[in-house]
């Protein structure tokens, strides 16, 4: 039995107490946590033998029975993999023939060593992140699932977080070297394990992402038509800093009329919209000031350079989009689109018609028309979307949030009679 990224031992010393007769090793990089494990297993009275290494660099011996690899991976993003260890990942990904991507997490490394590691008949159970299951990239994680056997996703509720230092979604996976038999999907709340379906490695990879908690195996999306056959979708702006950039009583007094600009602040000015944003003066105002401020009057600049020494005192200027751009008071806000669409909450997306012509801010998606749409098939479409898009279209986060990104928002399915003419 293999513990893989042993942490303090809690799995070894567990299987070494349900299984006396079998060789547990548990192995893990931090030497404080080794050191940990071995005074938790001999306390316990259990005979677990500790291996200080990264699992990525480790060989196991050949053994005439058959090896289980359990554990709670580290949960650590891409951010922080070293790139020996991503040259490492998609070198061996290749080899396989599987597609990798850079954006996996650690969690999906320990799955292809210990993969690399098996024989056919060999078992393993891991507790990781569940992103996977939806995202793009974790196109990657649900190839080497299948081909390493998968055969249990048990998907716990998002409204119950497993690990406590990660706001993430969870899944515990099965999987039998060698396998090819059905997956068998449930869902697991309040210490309650609910049976859900089964379905077969091919029915999951003919799929653009994986159900994830209570939702049932959808059919293989229909030929027709998309929302990106006909729109680019894209985030609404991102200033850098809300709270200053979102003028309030105050600095609106600062700030040239001319450079306050409504825009679309919250999600709930499309929800309240209800299908069709048509006045600006109700919405909150944003300030885009000019890269060149010598366009200012004497007076103006007197009173913009307050204001933009109180959103430098603020941290305005620290933040990573103004460290990122020139000059950086320069919001430089994108065109309005023609329509404009929620993409967090518990409830589905939200899309009115951008009436009003005002930009957005990256709480909303923009849909741009890639030909020129008529506003009377505008006005059908968003009355479709808000009767037809559902939560499981998106993708949950810990909490329970639902979150729709660009490409997820392209992909929405329509009506084949929803051609949409000029």
């Amino acid at each position: 039995m293999i513990d893989a990224g042993a942490g303090t031992g809690r799995y070894a010393v567990a299987a070494a107490r349900r299984w006396p007769d079998a060789e547990v090793i548990a192995i893990e990089k931090d030497p404080v946590l080794a050191a940990a494990a071995r005074i938790h297993a001999s306390v316990a009275n259990v005979k677990v033998r500790v291996i200080c290494s990264d699992y990525l660099d480790v060989q196991l011996p050949r053994i005439p029975g058959v090896t289980a690899f359990v554990g709670n991976p580290p949960y650590v993003r891409h951010h922080d993999i070293s790139e020996g260890a991503k040259r490492w990942y998609g070198d061996r990904m290749a080899r396989l023939g599987l597609p990798s991507s850079l954006l996996a997490g650690l969690h999906v490394y320990f799955f292809l060593q210990s993969f690399l590691l098996s024989r056919p008949g060999d078992v393993g159970c891991f507790v990781t992140a569940a992103e996977w299951l939806e995202t793009n990239y974790g196109e990657s994680m649900r190839s080497l699932f299948c081909r390493m056997g998968g055969d249990s996703l048990l998907r716990a509720d998002p409204e119950q977080p497993i690990f406590d230092d990660a706001l993430t979604t969870s899944v515990v996976t099965g999987w039998t070297t060698g396998s090819n038999g059905p997956v068998r999907i449930g869902d697991f709340q309040l210490g309650v394990t609910h049976p859900g379906f089964a379905a077969t490695h091919e029915q999951l990879l003919a799929l653009p992402k994986w159900p994830a908690y209570g939702n049932p195996l959808p059919p293989v999306a229909p030929a027709g038509p998309k929302l990106g056959d006909y729109f680019r979708v894209s985030r609404g702006q991102v200033t850098g800093c809300n709270p200053v950039w979102v003028a309030n009583a105050d600095s609106a007094k600062l700030i040239p009329e001319r450079y306050l600009v409504p825009c679309v602040c919250d999600a709930q000015d499309i929800i309240e919209a209800n299908g069709v944003l048509r006045r600006s003066d109700q919405l909150k105002r944003v300030i885009d000031l000019p890269a060149d401020l010598g366009e200012l009057t004497r007076g103006e600049r007197v009173r913009v350079d307050e204001f933009l020494a109180t959103a430098e005192a603020f941290g305005a200027r620290d933040s990573y989009i103004s460290q990122h751009r020139t000059p950086w008071w320069r919001v430089g806000l994108k065109s309005p689109p023609a329509i404009i669409m929620s993409y967090m909450g518990r409830r589905p997306p939200v899309f009115a018609r951008n009436a009003a012509g005002v930009p957005i801010l990256n709480i909303a998606h923009g849909l741009v028309p890639t030909a020129p749409i008529s506003v009377s098939s505008q006005n059908r479409l968003v009355a479709w979307l808000n009767q037809n898009v559902s939560v499981a279209a998106g993708r949950t986060y810990g909490g329970g949030l639902v979150k729709f990104e660009p490409r997820e928002a392209m992909r929405i399915p329509l009506p084949p009679q929803a051609v949409l003419e000029e």
